[in-house]
């Protein structure tokens, strides 16, 4: 699904780097660092989703709400990155980069809600049951740029576990991610470098 994605996204002009190609593992944090070294616009992380009651199905955007990021995850983050935030940044002292850093967190957060609900209503558009949710998730909290997580279903349900397997299935879903990116696109132009 996301070779489908960066397919899409790529016809619409857009630069797309994958964290991987094949089924190996990363960190968490080497996710958020390949986002890093590319200077990426916007992270989406995308999951399938799993649930002990198996009835439970459909799509989830998360996002991070801000009471998730207390002090010492601004702390962390702040330090973390403070080399991306500009070219000299270093330079600062640590209590002006924090203070920079607080200013383009509370940016992307609130591009970041504002994807995850744009997400959410062209999913809805397309009759898929979605929500939207906030979560403390580690890419959605250490991401220096605009961040949502997409869980497309759920294996644990039968039926959906059918359907996302299907290539049609997978496509419909990049194809409504790619028009949710083109939404967000449209209203932050200076967003996305192409």
């Amino acid at each position: 699904m996301a070779k489908y994605l960066k397919e899409d996204l790529k016809k619409k002009g857009f630069k797309v780097y994958l964290t991987r190609s094949s089924d190996i593992f990363l960190t968490l944090r080497q996710r958020v660092e390949i986002a890093r070294q590319n200077k990426a616009d916007l992270f989406i992380s995308i999951h399938v989703n799993s649930c002990p009651r198996n009835y439970v199905r459909g799509i989830e955007v998360f996002h991070l709400a801000l009471k998730y990021f207390d002090n010492e995850s601004k702390t962390v983050a702040a330090a973390e990155n403070a080399p991306f935030i500009g070219e000299k940044i270093e330079r600062f002292p640590f209590g002006i980069r924090r203070v920079l850093w607080d200013l383009i967190f509370t940016e992307n957060n609130a591009e970041s809600l504002e994807f995850a609900q744009v997400l959410t209503q062209t999913f809805r558009k397309f009759g898929f049951k979605v929500k939207n949710k906030g979560a403390p998730f580690y890419v959605l909290k250490y991401a220096y740029v605009p961040a949502v997580l997409v869980e497309i279903g759920f294996l644990s349900n039968y039926r959906e576990e059918k359907r996302l397997r299907n290539v049609y299935y997978q496509q419909q879903v990049a194809e409504i991610i790619t028009s949710a990116v083109m939404a967000l696109n449209k209203r932050y132009s200076r967003l996305f470098r192409r």
